[in-house]
């Protein structure tokens, strides 16, 4: 039977592990929400995207927006037996994934580690308002951010302010080189 000290290295290993885990994970899910962002934003003004970024927007044209539309379809699905044949216009289903992402990111990767239990109810609420009200928690952390100086609502919304201008700036290089 492994001794007491051992067995606290095993867990305090164990839980660096985890948080090295959900760090990656919340760090891939970031670049997503950046991803997404330019993708709704690709909607106003048309970019070209040169290199690794015109295979990812690719990817989000050929797998993620269809699944967003199919998922919405499913969702509204209850309302057609009522008669009401609503289709959502591709901005909205845009705006809808952006919020997913965000939720995904921030929501989950942060729940993980708190308090698993609150995944079961508060989780569900939680992606309905983030995904429809993203811009507003976006807003409130900015606010929050100004009025208290505080690091960790900064911390909340900052690889997604990183990751677009990285993203900006890797494309115009790859676009400089002809890539």
């Amino acid at each position: 039977m492994a001794s007491r000290p051992e067995r606290a290295w095993r867990y305090r290993g164990i839980d660096y592990l985890l948080r090295a885990i959900v760090f990656t994970y919340e760090q891939v899910a970031a670049i997503s929400t950046a991803v997404a962002l330019l993708a709704l934003l690709n909607r106003y003004i048309h970019m070209e995207w040169y290199g690794v970024f015109a295979h990812v927007f690719g990817i989000w044209d050929s797998v993620i927006r269809p699944l967003v539309k199919d998922v919405l379809d499913a969702v509204l699905a209850p309302l057609r037996v009522l008669g009401w044949h609503l289709k959502v216009p591709p901005l909205a289903r845009d705006y809808i994934s952006v919020g997913a992402t965000l939720f995904l990111w921030k929501i989950v990767g942060e729940s993980i580690l708190e308090d698993p239990a609150l995944m079961l109810w508060a989780l569900p609420i939680a992606l309905v308002v983030v995904t429809l009200l993203w811009p507003l928690w976006f807003l409130s952390l900015h606010q929050e951010f100004k009025q208290y100086e505080d690091y960790n609502s900064f911390r909340d919304v900052a690889p997604v302010i990183f990751y677009l201008p990285i993203i900006f700036v890797a494309n115009a290089v790859l676009m400089l080189v002809g890539a």
